[in-house]
Formats: C-alpha cells, structure tokens, sequence
C-alpha cells in the first residue's frame, strides 16, 4: 500500500473509534437512565446498584467501557504531567543569547523557537496549544547555516499544524483501545505520513533537498534516534528508512504493507463488540 492511499485507512480507523465510543455511550445512557432524560439523582445512582447485578455480557462490556475510559484519563494525564515537568527544565535551560542568534540566522523570528544547552543532538517540537521548537546548543553548533534552516523548517510544519497535540491523542487513543489491534499499526504509519510531510515542506522551502539529507543524517549520527514522548514530534525519530527513501528516489512512492492478520483480527473484534451491544440493549 502506498502512503497517499493511508488517508482512506485513517479515516476508517477514526470511524471505528467513533463507533466504538458511540456503542460504548449509548449502552451507558441506557444503564444509567434506562431511556429517561429527566431522571433525578437518586434514580441515576439506583439504577447504577441495579446495574452491579447483571449478567456476565453486561458485566464485560461495562468493565470494558470502565477501563477505556480510566485508561484514556491515566495517559492524558501522565502525559500532561511529563509534559510540564520537560518543559520546566527546558525553561531552565534555555540560552537566550544563542535563542536570538539562531532566529536571525534562520530567519524564523519566531517566539516560540528556543535552544538550549545541550551536549545531545535534539531537535523537536513539543506543547499542545502553543506548540514550541526546541533545538540544543551541540546540534546548532554541529550544523551549516542552511542545514539548521532545513531542520526548522521542518519542525515549523509540527508546529503549525499542532502536530504534538495530534500524536498526543492518537497515542492516548491506541492505549485506551488496546483490544483492536489495528490502530497500533495505523498510528504508526499516520507518524510516517507527518514526518514526509514535514520533509516535504522543509525541502519546498529551501528549494534543495541537500541540507535537509545532510542535516538528517548528522542528527542520526550523532545519536538523535531515540523516541521523544507523546507529547513532542522529534526530528529523526520516526520513520527514518521512509524518509531517507523519499529524499533519495522522490519520485518514487513510499509503500507500506497492511498487516492483513491484525486487520481481520481487529474487523473481527468490532463485529464481536458490536453484537454484544445489540444483544445487551433492548
């Protein structure tokens, strides 16, 4: 399968989800209110007594709902929390003189670019709602002029399409729903279409592809592999093989084989849900 032809797969992922959560939301109004908008609190919490006496169908499907939930709010928050504490000390060690010298030199006058002291090779772009770039002092000194511009640019597309917030909740969403294997794989490959694209952008900027190869290439060499939180878009964290790919045959497509066994096996699993749904609501 190509890479283009992902979008038709991301967008069923994300209708299976919404039906998921659907099935999940109607067969909880049901417990709880038993069809009636106008129930006071006291028959909210009867109704949720009676509800501990059921039958082993509902019993699972209610734990199943419970635990997507409570996973979802456990890796949202935990997330969050990481979150904060990196960009404490990101804050704590961020270089303001050397801050203004890379936004003139790149030209990204930008507030939200800093670079920090750091003798690791680090480029990312991290933060939900204001999104930042965070670049380290050893890569800034490791890299030429238009090679640091390639590597900006290309963060600049995380930040403008909010990138750390959307692997944030794809994460969060591949965790909570653990039982349909699939989403694991597509989350995967919904990174690999970001990173091209952000290659992409960064190579229609500077109008060559050279800088951003050689800039690739040095920040794996030196070490920038490993995978960032859920929370921050690193610059040579995902999908490395794929880019290398698209920069050296660009004409080519990047293609990915569907796991077929985990696709069936997740179509299966949705089937099953659903039917236990119907089953248990009159």
């Amino acid at each position: 399968m190509k890479i283009r032809e992902l979008k038709f797969l991301f967008i069923l992922s994300f209708l299976l989800i919404s039906a998921v959560i659907a099935q999940m939301s109607w067969y909880g109004f049901y417990v709880v209110t038993s069809h009636n908008l106008f129930l006071n609190i006291a028959k909210v919490c009867h109704n949720w007594l009676q509800a501990i006496d059921v039958s082993p169908l509902n019993a699972l499907l209610q734990l199943l709902a419970i635990s997507t939930i409570v996973l979802f709010l456990i890796q949202i928050g935990r997330q969050f929390r990481l979150h904060h504490r990196f960009h404490r000390r990101m804050e704590a060690l961020r270089d303001e003189p050397l801050t203004t010298e890379v936004r003139e030199k790149t030209g990204f006058g930008n507030k939200n670019l800093i670079v920090v002291q750091s003798d690791e090779w680090m480029a990312l772009t991290c933060g939900f709602l204001k999104p930042k770039i965070i670049l380290s002092s050893e890569m800034v000194a490791g890299l030429e002029k238009d090679e640091l511009r390639a590597v900006v640019y290309h963060e600049g597309y995380h930040q403008r399409y909010f990138d750390p917030l959307k692997k944030l909740l794809i994460q969060t969403l591949t965790a909570a729903f653990w039982y349909i294997p699939i989403l694991k794989w597509v989350a995967e490959q919904y990174h690999v279409c970001k990173e091209l694209a952000a290659d992409q952008y960064s190579i229609d900027q500077m109008d060559n592809d050279l800088y951003l190869s050689a800039a690739l290439l040095k920040l794996v060499r030196n070490g920038q592999g490993k995978a960032a939180h859920s929370f921050a878009v690193s610059f040579a964290d995902t999908a490395v093989n794929y880019r290398i790919q698209q920069l050296v045959k660009p004409d080519e497509q990047v293609k990915v084989a569907v796991p077929l066994g985990s696709a069936l096996l997740s179509f299966i699993i949705f089937l099953g849900m659903t039917g236990m749904f119907i089953i248990a609501l009159p």
